[in-house]
């Protein structure tokens, strides 16, 4: 009994003995394992510098490389991106005023050009001399539009070949249109006189031609000695000068004015209502779509406007729609207006409304007499 006990015990130590011996070695093996970083930087610092060193100068020749635009005989200024600049070694704020001087219209025909942008390393742009090309700015002819052609189909007949006229004197309320069509006169013109005159309407003076939508400044200069109404009818109005409110007039009494017919009277109506509902100056006719400034001298003695009447717009009580839809302010203008209002409040004067940079005085100039601040 005591023999088997023995043997029990001797297993039980020899085992526990195997396992001790495999912790000891095991725990070395685990604290290198977890401080091997420390080990490594303890025993090689010196080489990892380098190494590190080495790997920074690499990165930062790499980034050069990138950023850095190869120089060729070809630069021309007015084709570089803000990043083609900042690879010549300008700035990104300069190379931001670059491009935004080109997008705002600006053009550079020589070197001295680009001394112009505010704050430019002048010695750099030197050094790009012999590589700079500079290109003549296209010069685009605008095209030629007639101010009475409200229709596309009249627009084309103006571009075809016309006949030489061959004019006589003729009263336009009695006048055939075969005797027109001996004249060389349009077709557009024709139809225009003769659905006026089926529709009621009739000329009482020679200037009531421009009543007609075919008949602009140019074509009644050419037929104004050609022209004459019946001595009967122009008696009616002899003397007769109508003297029209601009800011009261109803649209049969526009229509009294000469060349002003019914589509050129309701635009008349339609832009005093985009104005606010008045307008301040009878020279705002020439903004009226279709009125010339030949047109507006001829009636220009037979309206006015009352400009104590003019209807004012309260600027610290506008909100931002009202002053987007007024013609003589922008989209921009009228957020700024009402973004500075909520945060520095009313506007006392003029000079409170140009405290904003955006805005200058010569931008907003027509709006002014609409302006009260109040």
């Amino acid at each position: 009994m005591k023999f088997r006990q023995m043997n029990e015990l001797m297993k039980q130590f020899s085992s526990n003995r195997r396992e001790i011996a495999s912790l000891l070695i095991l725990i070395p093996f685990i604290f290198c394992v977890l401080y091997s970083h420390q080990i490594y930087t303890f025993l090689f610092d010196d080489g990892k510098d380098k190494i590190d060193q080495k790997i920074e100068v690499h990165f930062i020749e790499q980034q050069k490389q990138k950023s850095t635009r190869p120089l060729s005989k070809n630069i021309n200024p007015n084709h570089l991106k803000v990043k083609d600049w900042v690879g010549l070694h300008f700035s990104e704020e300069i190379a931001n005023r670059i491009v935004n001087y080109r997008l705002k219209g600006g053009y550079f025909n020589e070197k001295e050009d680009l001394y112009t942008i505010y704050q430019i390393d002048s010695s750099r742009v030197d050094q790009l001399e012999p590589y700079l090309v500079f290109e003549k700015k296209k010069t685009v002819t605008p095209k030629r539009y007639y101010a009475a052609a409200p229709s596309s189909s009249f627009s084309k007949m103006r571009k075809k070949e016309r006949k030489e006229l061959k004019l006589w004197k003729f009263d336009p309320n009695t006048v055939e249109a075969s005797d027109l069509e001996k004249m060389n006169l349009s077709s557009y013109f024709i139809k225009n006189l003769t659905n006026y005159r089926a529709k009621g309407g009739k000329f009482y003076k020679v200037e009531d031609i421009m009543k007609l939508y075919a008949v602009d400044s140019s074509l009644f200069l050419t037929l104004k000695d050609y022209l004459y109404v019946d001595i009967e009818e122009e008696v009616k109005l002899e003397g007769e000068k109508p003297h029209i409110n601009l800011n009261t007039a109803t649209l049969e009494e526009l229509k009294q004015l000469k060349g002003i017919g019914n589509a050129r009277a309701e635009g008349i109506i339609e832009y005093k209502k985009r104005l606010g509902g008045s307008f301040y100056k009878t020279a705002q006719l020439k903004e009226v779509f279709s009125i010339d400034s030949l047109l507006y001298e001829s009636i220009a003695d037979h309206v006015f406007v009352e400009k104590k009447r003019v209807k004012k717009i309260l600027i610290n009580r506008a909100t931002y729609e009202q002053l987007a839809t007024h013609p003589y302010l922008s989209y921009k203008q009228a957020r700024w207006i009402v973004k500075y209002r909520e945060q520095h409040g009313r506007y006392e004067n003029i000079e409170d409304l140009l405290k904003i940079k955006m805005i200058k005085l010569k931008d907003i100039e027509n709006i002014l007499p609409y302006l009260s601040f109040r």
